[in-house]
């Protein structure tokens, strides 16, 4: 279907033309060939063809089964010559929008766990500010109930909040130890614990020992016997933890 000359100006592509011209320099080729080489639209192509065909620069030949060819004539050899071969570039193909990459979502570090030693030295914190009167017994029974739970340092601001915060050991990161032949063992005698033992008796020690000394304190004191009691309370509960986690260390190994 011919486009109506006032139209032409609007449609016509001069890189549509380039390629048009350049594609039938070969063999003649029908207008679907044409759009399929230029990968230009069919509209295009066909605004183009019609406007050579006026213009003399391409005849149409029709067939008898199938579609009309397009043969360049001299005149067209001349018009490719004239627009230059090396000046011919495909029909820019519309960009995909970007999409801007997602960034993984942020880790948040880990807390760190509450070991055995925190643990009793957070207790000894709370019996020093209930002998120092700074809590009661209510208020000593519910933060030593927290202090059981707390699984990390993070859980102890519920346990301390209003007093101060034991000072705590800073964590250190032990040092991946390079891949080196193992030394070579000496013998031990049988009877030598283990150094999973030795840190259960020496736990064990220190919990006992620290109770002792705060119990003859309150002894000497003349206290209550419920303030006693709470001091054998946590003695027995650090000796716990430490014998529990002695107890997950065996297991692990």
């Amino acid at each position: 279907m011919a486009v109506p000359k006032s139209a032409r100006a609007e449609v016509t592509d001069p890189r549509v033309e380039r390629l048009v011209l350049r594609h039938l320099e070969g063999r003649p080729l029908s207008r679907a060939e044409l759009v399929s080489r230029t990968r230009a639209t069919d509209h295009q192509v066909q605004a183009v063809l019609d406007e050579l065909v006026g213009t003399s620069h391409v005849i149409r030949r029709p067939q008898d089964i199938g579609p009309a060819d397009y043969e360049l004539t001299p005149a067209g050899v001349e018009r490719l010559a004239q627009v230059g071969r090396s000046t011919a570039s495909p029909v820019p193909v519309a960009k995909r929008p970007t999409v801007a990459k997602r960034r993984p979502p942020q880790r948040r570090p880990k807390a760190l766990v509450l070991t055995a030693d925190e643990w009793g030295l957070c207790s000894e914190a709370l019996t020093r500010n209930f002998v120092l009167g700074r809590i009661g017994r209510e208020q000593m029974a519910r933060r030593t109930d927290l202090l059981y739970r707390a699984r990390t340092r993070d859980d102890l601001a519920v346990v301390f909040e209003g007093l101060p915060m034991p000072h705590l050991p800073t964590p250190v990161r032990r040092p991946v130890p390079a891949t080196t032949a193992p030394a070579p063992r000496t013998p031990r005698f049988e009877a030598e614990p283990k150094p999973v033992d030795r840190e259960l008796i020496v736990n064990l020690s220190k919990s006992l020992v620290v109770g002792m000394v705060f119990a003859v304190i309150i002894i000497l004191s003349d206290a209550s016997v419920t303030l006693l009691l709470v001091d054998l309370v946590v003695t027995a509960g650090n000796m716990f933890l430490s014998y529990r986690s002695w107890a997950d260390k065996r297991r692990s190994r």
